[in-house]
This record gives structure tokens, sequence and C-alpha cells, in this order.
């Protein structure tokens, strides 16, 4: 069966507004973290990162779902389901990606107080250019790793929709 992209579009929209509305929240939890100065920071940090670190479970169940919602709702077969979810992670990831920019750029640009913002890119990039990137050459580089982590998790995230969508099937 052909994958209709008008279809998958469809299927995606609820998914993908559930996970921008959960990136978003957590962008602002980081932030509020970064900026918050005294005795109550390290307690916003700790919160921050634990709300972080339980969003990668509750990502994957919502793939997982999509798959599953994509080929029961939509009539999609794992090709379909597959693809819905990746492109929920794209968008998710891309919306995300930008906000994440956004804010580093007002860091940089001493907009915002706080010493900065460190996006999950930057320290990937950190990392892997080390000295070279900092300031804009360093947002400039988390993009590019972003772009990177985005193109990996689809490919993902399109094994993980379609396992959803097999257990639908099984089902039947």
């Amino acid at each position: 069966m052909a994958v209709n992209l008008k279809t998958v579009l469809k299927a995606s929209l609820l998914i993908t507004a559930i996970g921008v509305a959960l990136a978003i929240s957590a962008i602002i939890l980081k932030l509020v973290a970064t900026l918050v100065t005294g005795s109550e920071a390290a307690t916003v940090s700790l919160i921050s990162t634990t709300y972080s670190f339980f969003l990668w479970p509750v990502f994957f169940i919502l793939y997982l779902w999509a798959g599953m919602r994509a080929t029961r709702k939509f009539r999609l077969d794992a090709v379909g389901a597959g693809a819905t979810s990746a492109v929920s992670f794209m968008l998710i990831s891309f919306t995300r990606l930008l906000l994440e920019i956004v804010l580093s750029l007002l860091f940089v640009s001493r907009v915002l107080g706080g010493t900065s913002y460190i996006s999950d890119e930057s320290v990937i990039a950190a990392n892997i250019f080390g000295e070279t990137a900092t300031k804009g050459m360093g947002i400039l580089l988390a993009a590019l790793c972003g772009v990177g982590v985005i193109l990996v998790g689809g490919l993902v995230n399109f094994v993980i929709g379609g396992l959803g969508s097999i257990i639908v099937q099984r089902r039947r």
C-alpha cells in the first residue's frame, strides 16, 4: 500500500501538538533554571533535569502510540505508521531547535540575564568541536548538530512507529 503524505500529516497532528507542548514546557523549565539565582537555583535545576530525564520514556511511548494510532484510526500500514512517528518527531524537534537557537541568541546578545542557555545540541557541539563552539559559532555548530539529531532521530522514530503498527496488526 502506498503511503499518502496527506494522511501521514493528519495522523501526526495530535502527536505533534502533544510533543511540542511537552518540549516547550521542558524549555521553560530549563530557562527558569538558568535565570533563577540564590538558594532556589539548585532546586529548580534539579526539577528541570528530572523532568527532561522523564521525557525520554514519555516520548518513546508517544511515538509508539503514534504508530498504533496511525494504523488503527487512519488505516496506515507499518511504513505509514513509521512515517507518522518520524514526521511527528521531526516537527517537534525542529520547533524545539528553533526555540533553543532563539534563546541562545538572546543570551549571547545579553538581552537575557543569567549565565548561558545550554541546549542538548550545544553540548554535542562543544564535545565535537571543542573551543570552536563558543558564542555565535557555537550556536551555528549547535544548529548543525541539531539537524543531525533530527535526521537520526527521524530514522529511529520511523522504527518505533512501525513497531507500534505491528503491535496493532498482531492484535487483529
